[in-house]
């Protein structure tokens, strides 16, 4: 029977901005994982130009489970490094906000290729076999990848500034309706300029500190 197998690499978090996207490698060409195989480069070539042709996304999942799809794949790319992705988190789906909130916290690290192998070298002395094509069906994110070398150069923040709910904030913070909608368009012109140069976590607690200040600053109004 010709099962689905898995083949893991750790990811690093680099970069914060603004989108519900990731970027990094979902494999990493000449590298043996914990499971003794090593994915040669050309692997994904027959996959990326089926998937050009049938206009098809690859899947991302959780764990490999196909009854939980959290997003799917903008970009896949061969390189002299491995395969190259671009993932996006799907939006309105509670474990993808989570799974994407564990990723920028660095709790989860780890994507995972679900494949069928098509050609493979298997070398007896060693135990090591070499994939040459395989098909790609989904990749994962994972908690326990089994390579550790790859590395995603970029995750950005589904984090978005709510101007209206911050003008309520000013307003009932003790400003006019007029300087408060001027006060909320400076505040996120501020923050979208941020947003390629700083974390969202930084930005949020920002706002937070912001918002908390106003809630003082409003408290001793109504005193």
């Amino acid at each position: 029977m010709d099962l689905l197998e898995h083949h893991d690499i750790r990811i690093e978090l680099k970069a914060l901005t603004e989108s519900g996207t990731f970027t990094g490698y979902a494999s990493i060409f000449g590298i043996q994982d914990d499971g003794a195989d090593i994915v040669e480069r050309g692997a994904f070539a027959q996959t990326l130009s089926d998937l050009g042709t049938k206009n098809r996304k690859v899947p991302m999942l959780w764990a490999h489970d196909s009854r939980m799809p959290i997003g799917h794949y903008i970009q896949l790319k061969e390189d002299d490094k491995g395969l190259w992705v671009e993932g996006k988190f799907a939006k309105g789906v509670s474990k993808a906000d989570e799974i994407h909130s564990l990723m920028k916290e660095g709790v989860i690290d780890g994507l995972s290729i679900g494949f069928r192998t098509k050609v493979s070298e298997y070398d007896t002395s060693t135990g090591v076999r070499r994939l040459k094509q395989v098909d790609l069906f989904e990749i994962s994110c994972v908690t326990f990848p089994m390579l550790d070398v790859a590395r995603v150069t970029d995750v950005k923040s589904t984090f978005k500034l709510d101007p209206r709910e911050l003008e309520r904030e000013l307003k009932e913070g003790g400003l006019s309706n007029r300087d408060a909608v001027s006060a909320a368009a400076i505040v996120k012109k501020y923050f979208q300029r941020e947003a390629g140069r700083t974390t969202p976590t930084r930005e949020a607690a920002g706002l937070d500190s912001l918002l908390a200040s106003l809630r003082e600053a409003r408290s001793g109004f109504t005193q």
